[in-house]
């Protein structure tokens, strides 16, 4: 089938499978951890991520949304993303390990929790929540979604589902176990 522009739904899923990346909330972004990301995806790195941006967040952002959900607030000072093309069977575990390496050396800044939108690999629920929305979300999710029909990168168990909360095995790829 033919998208509006001729591209078929294969080709675009193709091409959304030869991205790889990962981000992290950041706290704060001081010139050393500037240097660090410039010494690990700089000009001279010799990295295979093609994009790294780092997003100032704040405002709106930080301000708490009525009827805002789980999360209805963002406390994190910065945003950063890393991606690369993948296109062959080698790269994307070179790009990964790339961007988990650049987030590690940024880890004395992390904001001690991440986003779901900006979290490419599988991580519990814990690790892309803090903990006052993660525990707003736990009735929601058990009223909501008792038979854990909802799946995703990031595994959501509701304390009455019988599975570890938050701690479901995966394999690297992300399938549930």
């Amino acid at each position: 089938m033919n998208t509006p522009t001729g591209i078929t739904h294969r080709a675009i899923e193709t091409l959304r499978a030869a991205i790889n990346g990962d981000g992290a909330f950041l706290s704060d972004v001081p010139a050393a951890a500037i240097d660090a990301v410039v010494a690990l995806a700089g000009p001279d790195a010799g990295t295979p991520l093609l994009s790294v941006k780092v997003r100032h967040l704040g405002g709106a952002l930080a301000r708490p949304a009525p009827g805002g959900g789980a999360q209805p607030k963002i406390d994190a000072g910065y945003l950063i993303f890393a991606a690369g093309f993948t296109p062959t069977p080698g790269l994307p575990g070179a790009v990964r390990a790339h961007a988990h390496t650049l987030k590690d050396a940024l880890g004395g800044w992390h904001a001690g929790y991440d986003y779901y939108n900006f979290q490419e690999t599988p991580a519990p629920a814990g690790a892309v929540l803090p903990a006052a929305s993660d525990h707003r979300r736990q009735p929601i999710k058990a009223r909501y979604d008792p038979g854990q029909a909802i799946i995703s990168a990031h595994p959501v168990w509701s304390a009455r589902s019988g599975h570890a909360h938050d701690h479901a095995a995966q394999d690297p790829e992300g399938e549930r176990s």
